[in-house]
């Protein structure tokens, strides 16, 4: 068999003949290298791209014709956040990108066809953008300042500080206010402020707490923007309690409160309950401890002793004697006095209806009454009332009835009472009347 790389030539002419082995070579395209057109290569990607973004092209060759190189990821691509085409070379992003996290990148790229493969690396840098709001150190702030307090004013209340996760730039965080307390369009109307730069919180006029006008806390929004004000924002919520100063006298708002008690009752029997209001805070000390009194008592004639007892934590009125007398004293006028525990005072009137019993009998205007009346003509009897008697009661409330008393008097039978609209009575013939009999 011939050695494909020796050649047998036969040189001749017509009069000599020359033989010559010539040994040649026949190049193997396996031979030839496979290499990236750069060494390294470098790319930036800032932080916010979108997936699948397509950042870098690298390439690789061979002299010759080789077959289709393939290309992938061999190390440094940490997280998997990017990914290579295996047949063009495209680098791209596979996942997003956090420059606060990781900021540089080495990847080392395999290029290799059927014999042969090269390495090639790429750095990548990740730069930053303001993908990060400030964050407030907590998510909301509270804090208490006193009511009606006009000492040192603006004065400051608070502070509150807001980060941001972009380091590397220029964060410059702006803070600002909205909310209740807060009125933008007239700073002069509001009752907090914000230093811009520094984030501390101030009071700028005293504040009530009490009703009905005050309120016993502030709510409002703190809202902090990077570059300064011109970049992304993060918020925080900010209550502010007002503590109470005892600042209100107890009040009774109606003025004057009505109840009624029924005469002839017994020592301790329920009469009205009386209530005053005081608009401190009820959890602030004793400033809204109500102690009721009677300042003005009624005080019973024959005893001297006062008729009416209150209880000093309810304001439930009770009699503290018995057996009230309607007809002698229908009503009565208490006045009342509310003292909180800062000495505070208000007072009020408690006006008592005494409620009638039946317990007084009726009597008549007159002791006797004397008619005379004309025998009748047979058994005729007169229509009109031969005598109308009137009768008077002290009590409030009376239903007179009349009657003839049985066997009261000789010819009794011969006569009825009958009751007027008017509450008398009249003596009406009810039997013939014979001036014989």
């Amino acid at each position: 068999m011939v050695d494909p790389l020796k050649i047998f030539w036969v040189l001749t002419n017509s009069t000599y003949l020359v033989t010559k082995f010539i040994k040649t070579g026949i190049a193997d395209k396996n031979d030839y290298p496979l290499y990236f057109e750069k060494v390294i290569y470098e790319a930036d990607i800032e932080e916010n791209v979108e997936v699948n973004h397509n950042f870098l092209n690298v390439t690789a060759k061979t002299p010759a014709e080789a077959p289709s190189i393939r290309y992938k990821i061999t190390s440094g691509n940490i997280g998997g956040v990017f990914a290579i085409h295996n047949t063009t070379g495209a680098l791209y992003v596979a996942k997003g990108l956090d420059y606060e996290k990781l900021k540089k990148y080495e990847l080392r790229l395999t290029a290799s066809d059927s014999f042969k493969e090269n390495y090639t690396t790429v750095l990548v840098s990740v730069k930053d953008v303001n993908d990060n709001p400030p964050v407030f150190e907590k998510s909301s702030y509270r804090t208490q300042i006193t009511e009606e307090d006009d000492r040192g004013l603006p004065k400051r209340v608070m502070r509150v500080t807001a980060s941001d996760a972009d380091v590397e730039r220029p964060n410059n965080i702006i803070y600002f206010l909205t909310g209740p307390g807060i009125d933008i369009e007239n700073p002069s109307e509001s009752n907090f402020d914000i230093n811009k730069a520094t984030g501390e919180i101030f009071v700028l006029k005293p504040l009530n707490r009490d009703p009905p006008h005050g309120r016993a806390s502030w709510k409002f929004t703190v809202f902090a923007q990077d570059e300064g004000g011109e970049g992304l924002v993060g918020f925080t919520e900010v209550q502010i309690n007002l503590k109470d100063v005892n600042d209100n006298a107890p009040a009774f708002p109606q003025g004057i409160y009505y109840g009624n008690v029924t005469e002839n009752g017994t020592i301790g029997m329920y009469v009205m309950t009386i209530k005053a209001e005081d608009y401190d805070d009820v959890n602030e000390g004793l400033n809204a401890k109500i102690v009721y009194s009677i300042e003005k008592n009624a005080i019973e004639e024959d005893t001297g002793l006062p008729i009416f007892d209150i209880n000093p934590d309810t304001g439930v009125i009770t009699t503290a004697v018995c057996c009230l007398d309607r007809e002698k004293t229908p009503d009565y006028s208490l006045q009342i006095v509310a003292t909180d525990g800062g000495g505070l005072k208000g007072t009020g009137t408690a006006s008592i209806k005494v409620k009638d019993l039946n317990d007084m009998p009726p009597h008549f205007t007159k002791d006797e009454w004397f008619v005379e009346v004309e025998e009748t003509d047979g058994n005729i009897l007169p229509e009109a009332p031969i005598l109308t008697v009137t009768v008077n009661d002290d009590d409030e409330i009376n239903n007179f009835q009349y009657k003839i008393i049985e066997s009261s008097g000789y010819g009794a039978d011969k006569f009825a009472m009958i009751k007027n609209n008017d509450g008398t009575g009249s003596l009406k013939v009810v039997q013939p009347l014979d001036y014989e009999d």
